[in-house]
């Protein structure tokens, strides 16, 4: 994961890159919505784990 953060820096952030291959700054606006659904979704594969393990015989369980 730090790799593709490390290329992700170097191709938007280093100017030779940006002439090279049309690349610029990602905009907050855009990250931010990433950043909400990636945390939301984590908390919701918390829960389903959580539900796994104190009801081990539900439906949820079963289908995990």
């Amino acid at each position: 994961m730090l790799i593709s953060v490390g290329i992700q820096l170097i191709l938007t952030l280093i100017g030779w890159f940006n002439r090279t291959f049309g690349t610029g700054r990602v905009p907050v606006k855009h990250v931010m919505p990433t950043l909400g659904f990636g945390m939301l979704w984590l908390i919701i594969d918390e829960l389903r784990e959580l539900c796994v393990r104190k009801y081990p015989r539900s439906f949820i369980a079963r289908i995990a």
